[in-house]
């Protein structure tokens, strides 16, 4: 069995500033991922943040660069409980359906972080 892990850590008002300013939102997530961020009310840029820290995660986890993290074809969705997990779709999915992923997020008011188990047998 292969296992791999990939994990972020960024500083929110940096990330925040960077998305917000720079307009990248639409760029980067998905429409469900800004509905998500958007009902946490003030908690909005943490969990930006957060699912930015994610999807970089993800990239060092199966060992791709910048080029896969803006491809729109991957979210970070959540189930009921709010456990994160990773949806991919399109040629991602393809190029990666042989791996299962775990996904962690977790912030503070001034950080946030995420890890990404990626294996495969």
């Amino acid at each position: 069995m292969e296992i791999s892990v990939g994990t972020d850590l960024e500083e929110v008002a940096r990330v925040a500033r960077w998305l917000f300013e720079g307009k990248g939102l639409d760029r980067l997530f998905t429409d469900s991922e800004l509905a998500y961020a958007k009902s946490k009310g003030a908690g909005e840029a943490q969990t930006l943040t957060g699912l930015y820290c994610a999807r970089e995660a993800f990239c060092k986890a199966v060992g791709e660069g910048v080029g896969l993290l803006m491809r729109r074809e991957m979210e970070i969705v959540h189930e009921p409980g709010g456990r994160p997990s990773l949806r991919l779709w399109g040629e991602t999915a393809k190029r990666f359906s042989s791996y299962s992923f775990s996904v962690s997020i977790s912030h503070s008011k001034d950080y946030a972080t995420a890890t990404v188990i990626a294996w495969r047998p």
